[in-house]
């Protein structure tokens, strides 16, 4: 995977280790790529996605799904898109944008502010401060949220929440009746003249006669 042999690796951990680390002899043909944050928690979201659909995330999977380099038929819907887009902002139509997500219960974060000043639980409590959040234990139940808005915010009566029954993986829980029920109530509350943007999941259509 590195493009280095096994014992090349070996001894560069065992440099690490002492302190130093002499560079490579012979290049491996591969050149460093430097990534900010932001990137790596993309990439992290694609490894996660995985996941979600009980796969394992190969590292030619990962490769697969963060290449930069897009399939003409993307391009090609990409493309046809935007040139759709534009026509309804040059129609002067009302544009809707739909999605969804889920929330965990006891859903927390992984990096807060700390106050450095605090150097010890007996201080903290001395100055009748906290000593730190309490994490939950677990992540609790799902809850599945969607929602539609436009430019002028969200829709008045848009929102969809409800608790998951049927296990804790979101797709499990957004299916197509679901999913069908909203949108016929939805669009009911939505002004003449409006287009609605959605992504391409799986629930948000279905195949009514299907190919013998």
């Amino acid at each position: 995977m590195t493009g280095v042999c096994e014992r090349t690796v070996y001894r560069l951990l065992q440099e690490r280790k002492n302190g130093s680390v002499a560079p490579l002899k012979k290049s491996t043909g591969r050149k460093t790529v430097e990534m900010d944050e932001d990137i790596k928690t993309l990439i992290r979201r694609k490894v996660y996605t995985f996941y979600f659909h009980k796969e394992l995330p190969t590292l030619d999977k990962i490769v697969s799904v963060i290449m930069l380099i897009d399939k003409p038929e993307i391009i090609s819907w990409r493309r046809t898109y935007l040139q759709d887009i534009r026509k309804y902002r040059n129609e002067g139509r009302n544009i809707f944008y739909l999605d969804e997500t889920w929330l965990n219960e006891g859903h927390s974060v992984s990096k807060i502010w700390q106050d450095k000043n605090i150097l010890s639980s007996h201080q903290a409590v001395s100055e009748n401060l906290s000593i730190g959040l309490n994490i939950p234990s677990g992540k609790g139940c799902l809850l599945i949220i969607m929602h539609i808005r436009s430019d002028k915010g969200f829709d008045n009566g848009g929102l969809l929440t409800f608790k998951s029954k049927v296990s804790k993986d979101y797709y499990d829980n957004m299916t197509v009746d679901v999913f069908e029920e909203y949108f016929q109530q939805m669009i009911q509350l939505l002004p003449n003249n409006s287009t609605i943007v959605m992504d391409n999941a799986s629930y948000h259509s279905r195949q009514l006669e299907k190919l013998p």
